[in-house]
């Protein structure tokens, strides 16, 4: 706000003196500062557009091992302060197949990824469904998943609750 009122107005105003002034106003600025640089955003324009389609489409069960895999992330509060639990689960049976504990960045799920490839081999053609969060939907992650020959599917959302399955 301080540049648009120094632009027409030609005055030098204070920010303090207009935020002041705007909250005994009750106004708000359609103006936003940008936190990351443009290409930051870009980046997570691209990231939006391109979303793995929904292979599960509310079918939470599987008819055998290995074909439908859903993978979440929790926290566990503690003493010592909070730690991330990611896990992968068989939706044939509700077998955690894979788990790591951490902390929460792209790095965990990429652990966690690992873990199960390591444990069973060949994923390839198996679905592996996620929720919209931020560090499933990271270039990084989909590059290792789908290296495992891993088919990412995420759910749609609609409300917060379709996010869990039962």
């Amino acid at each position: 706000m301080t540049r648009i009122v120094s632009d027409k107005l030609g005055k030098c105003v204070n920010s303090k003196r207009i935020r002041s002034i705007m909250k005994d106003n009750n106004l708000q600025s359609n103006a936003r500062r940008m936190k990351f640089s443009k290409e930051v955003y870009a980046a997570r324009r691209a990231m939006k557009g391109n979303v793995p389609a929904d292979l599960v489409k509310r079918r939470f069960f599987s008819l055998a091992p290995l074909q439908k895999l859903a993978e979440d992330i929790t926290y566990l509060t503690g003493c010592d302060g909070t730690l991330y639990l990611n896990t992968i689960e068989d939706m044939y049976n509700g077998e955690l197949l894979s788990y790591c504990i951490s902390s929460p960045d792209t790095s965990l799920c990429i652990k966690t990824v690992k873990i199960l490839h390591e444990k069973f081999g060949d994923l390839h053609g198996v679905i592996l469904h996620t929720d919209l969060g931020s560090s499933y939907m990271s270039a990084e992650y989909r590059r290792v998943a789908e290296g495992f020959g891993l088919r990412l599917s995420t759910g749609i959302k609609v409300l917060p609750y379709m996010g869990a399955y039962q």
